[in-house]
């Protein structure tokens, strides 16, 4: 249940890899309960996605990650928040600004992945907007739970 919780986007990406390895080293079928989105993506062969405890898509990950209630769901409507996974090169090889943190205060909190952090900004605008999200705003927001809510709460005041 939602094993990337709360870890930095590195160990996310280790987890995938472990998640992958035991999956292929047992033959074994795993069911993950998981918000992050391209983990999951990139684990699942099937994937079932609900909301308010119905089931919206099903289907193989390309299908069900393109599906417009998913999208509207999980992702508030935005289709590139799923392709966001950090700094993108420019085609001369600098950072897109799109794509850099945007403010200290949540680049130092521990667990909120530049992933994370971008989607936050995105539904709610600003730093500021962040900080008044009720705790109900912030959990409907992939990957972000109760421990996370409780470090941006003590960051951010």
């Amino acid at each position: 249940d939602e094993p990337s919780s709360g870890i930095a986007q590195r160990e996310t990406e280790a987890l995938g890899q472990l998640l992958e390895n035991l999956k292929r080293d047992l033959n074994a079928t795993l069911v993950i309960i998981e918000h992050d989105i391209p983990l999951i993506m990139g684990l699942a062969d099937r994937i079932v996605a609900m909301d308010a405890g119905s089931v919206i898509a099903a289907g193989p990950p390309d299908v069900v990650r393109h599906d417009p209630r998913v999208v509207e769901a999980y992702l508030g409507g935005s289709i590139e928040a799923i392709e966001r996974s950090g700094t993108r090169a420019t085609p001369n090889g600098s950072a897109t600004a799109e794509s850099a943190p945007p403010n200290e205060a949540l680049s130092s909190i521990p667990g909120l992945s530049p992933r994370r952090e971008a989607a936050l900004l995105a539904a709610f605008g600003t730093v500021d907007g962040v900080r008044h999200a009720s705790d109900s705003q912030l959990q409907a927001i992939p990957g972000i739970g109760p421990a996370v809510i409780r470090r941006l709460r003590e960051v951010l005041g």
